[in-house]
């Protein structure tokens, strides 16, 4: 499991690169204050769009439903401790820490 660095303080919409599974991605995080919760995109290394506007949801399989080939091959979760709660503004990074678990920790 890689734990994925989120920035801080946190701005409502940042992007960072991240290696997964040997492989740089772009992940973009966005805050929709409408609906009080993060989104984010997933884009190859040309940042050319894998899949967009995903919400993030605690202790769930994020790229779940994603079937680009171009996806990592593992999964992407926001781990939060604390229970299933939503993860509001301040919680990225903090009480919901971003993990990847590689393709060879899937069952």
């Amino acid at each position: 499991m890689i734990t994925i660095p989120i920035p801080s303080p946190l701005l409502p919409a940042f992007s960072q690169r991240s290696r997964l599974d040997g492989r740089e991605y772009v992940i973009a995080f966005a805050w929709n204050a409408r609906e009080a919760r993060w989104f984010f995109d997933l884009s190859d290394e040309n940042g050319e769009p894998i899949v967009e506007g995903v919400k993030v949801i605690p202790n769930f399989p994020l790229l779940r439903r994603v079937v680009d080939p171009r996806c990592p091959p593992g999964e992407l979760a926001a781990l939060d401790n604390t229970g299933d709660e939503p993860i509001l503004f301040a919680d990225l990074g903090t009480r919901a820490i971003l993990v990847y678990y590689t393709a060879a920790e899937l069952p």
